[in-house]
């Protein structure tokens, strides 16, 4: 990659995702060791997704700028979700408050937020009962308090 970096365009971002799944944990070490080293003179940032395993800590342990997704604070996460949120149920006019209460309840996982659309607006599912998407929503939060 040294002697390529000239040709790479600016703003280029490599998503390198799921490490824990690999088998061998010398090589996930090694990779991140070397990836690691070069990073800062390459024109390109990395994105490293991954379950905090043993062996991925203690590598990403040692570099200064780490951002562990689980450390940002709640209320920029809730923005996020929150229009996440308006814009997926924007065709369905779903209230403010019941916005809010899906973005309280998510907390910090976005997953939460998605998986509840896919419940209450799936794509193939049109909201044209007398109840509207109350009937599908009091479903997915339901569920979410009996987790």
């Amino acid at each position: 990659m040294q002697k390529a970096k000239d040709a790479i365009p600016g703003g280029v971002v490599i998503v390198i995702d799921a490490l824990d799944e690999c088998d061998d944990p010398s090589t996930v070490q090694l990779l991140l060791k070397t990836l690691f080293e070069h990073a800062a003179t390459l024109p390109m940032k990395f994105f490293v997704a991954s379950r905090p395993e043993y062996i991925i800590r203690d590598v990403l342990q040692i570099l200064p700028s780490v951002l562990r997704l689980h450390d940002i604070d709640e209320s920029i996460v809730a923005a996020d979700i929150r229009k996440y949120l308006v814009a997926s149920f924007e065709s369905i006019s779903l209230s403010p408050s019941d916005i809010e209460r899906i973005t309280k309840r998510a907390g910090k996982l976005f997953i939460y937020a998605s998986t509840a659309v896919r419940y209450i607006r799936p794509a193939n599912f049109r909201v044209d009962s007398p109840t509207g998407s109350a009937g599908c929503y009091r479903w997915v939060d339901d569920a979410a308090c009996s987790a």
